[in-house]
């Protein structure tokens, strides 16, 4: 017994306190950089991951967002073994879960990887959580460095991030030889391996904190806007894989370390975390999403571009049709950049699935009566190898509700009022 008849803290206790108050801080940083997407706003679609929410009031959505902030904000002061603690982890689990299935949009990796960490804190303490937590970052690292092993982040966004870096220092990667760019390209992802890898075992441990800290480091100063100039929540994703980095695996004396990882039965928590780890197998055949699958900064997912004709384009409101690419010489259609809509109105990258942005392009040629012509090409995810892609076009609103019909989930756009659910039905 401790001093003042306390229990003594379990092993690990202190690491899960650190990062569930760390978590909670930029958890909310994250909200509020990106606060407009957990909103119910009608400035970009929302597309429902189950059809019951298309029907879904529009207050539910202020419900979810309440409790997201008042579940953070208990959590960063109580103790996850206290029951009020453990109550707002549960909240937070909950209203995150609820506002996804509102919106897919909202399933950000970071709010993903945030709902999982509340999961396990909310049953689970000590040496436990730790291992569980230790697992899931391991996986990300490893999934994450597995999708940039491919050629299309290895000749295009990898040569964007070389660019830059040897930019710093006044060399041009565009002089070097085809084959030194994609090796030197793919120092990225081997980097993440190697971290991957490093942070399983207790004798690397310590080199492969310091790596991953290095790491993303270098990614905010990469991605700052003193780089690429990315939108602030993806700076502070990477300064809470750092600060996770430091809190879950520097190691401490053995004998802080050496609680049993088997003497908990098997149960939700472990499970959700095998599940986390494994499910993105699967993504390769389309059977799981490219987030979910942890496919950071690789763009090798399916998608779709949508396209609307010249002579229908004046039906756009004028800030959408700033979203509007002018069109080739000879051509009738124009890129509506529905990635820059996302991220320039919910400070948010557009969510990589096909069904997604076809819903998008659905919900727009339905709310301004587009008709035929809007248009949406549907690409299919780039050979790992090759890079090529198999492309579909769909012509017409009704073409593109076909092809979201015809789709495993469900894609098709939020009816924000009755007066668009009536546009629908006519």
């Amino acid at each position: 017994m401790a001093a003042g008849g306390d229990q003594p803290a379990r092993p690990g206790e202190g690491r899960v306190s650190w990062l569930r108050r760390v978590w909670a801080v930029l958890a909310l940083s994250l909200f509020a950089a990106t606060w407009r997407l957990w909103t119910p706003q009608t400035v970009y679609p929302q597309i429902p991951l189950l059809p019951i929410g298309r029907i879904a009031p529009l207050w539910l959505d202020w419900a979810g967002l309440a409790g997201i902030v008042l579940s953070l904000s208990v959590a960063t002061v109580a103790g996850s073994e206290r029951t009020w603690g453990r109550a707002a982890l549960w909240l937070f689990a909950i209203s995150v879960a609820g506002m996804i299935v509102l919106d897919q949009h909202r399933l950000q990796p970071w709010a993903y990887q945030f709902l999982l960490i509340a999961l396990v804190l909310s049953s689970r303490g000590g040496n436990r959580a730790v291992a569980l937590l230790r697992a899931l970052a391991i996986g990300v690292y490893f999934w994450s460095a597995l999708g940039k092993f491919d050629y299309t982040f290895l000749h295009g966004l990898g040569q964007q991030f070389l660019a830059t870096m040897t930019g710093w220092f006044g060399v041009a990667a565009e002089d070097w030889p085809a084959t030194a760019r994609v090796a030197a390209a793919a120092l990225f992802p081997a980097g993440e391996l190697l971290t991957a890898v490093g942070l399983c075992f207790r004798r690397t441990r310590l080199p492969a904190v310091i790596l991953a800290v290095v790491m993303h480091a270098g990614l905010v100063a990469l991605l700052g806007p003193w780089g690429l100039d990315h939108q602030p929540g993806v700076l502070l994703w990477n300064g809470f894989f750092a600060a996770q980095a430091i809190i879950l695996f520097t190691p401490l004396p053995e004998s802080q370390e050496t609680e049993a990882y088997n003497t908990h039965r098997f149960g939700a928590a472990e499970l959700l975390i095998v599940l986390a780890v494994t499910l993105p197998v699967l993504e390769a055949g389309g059977r799981w999403d490219h987030w979910p699958s942890w496919g950071l900064y690789s763009t090798r997912a399916e998608g779709a571009r949508i396209y609307v004709h010249r002579l229908a384009a004046f039906r756009l409101p004028e800030d959408l049709q700033a979203h509007l690419r002018p069109a080739p010489p000879g051509e009738d259609w124009r890129e509506l950049e529905i990635d820059r809509w996302s991220l320039e109105t919910l400070a948010a990258p557009v969510y990589p699935q096909a069904r997604f942005q076809l819903g998008v392009a659905e919900a727009v040629g339905r709310r301004y009566e587009l008709g035929g012509f809007i248009q949406a090409v549907h690409y299919h995810a780039a050979d790992r190898w090759t890079g090529r892609r198999r492309e579909e076009a769909h012509i017409g609103v009704d073409a593109i509700a076909e092809a979201i019909d015809a789709m495993l989930l469900h894609g098709h756009p939020r009816w924000v009022s009755l007066a668009e659910r009536d546009l629908h039905l006519q």
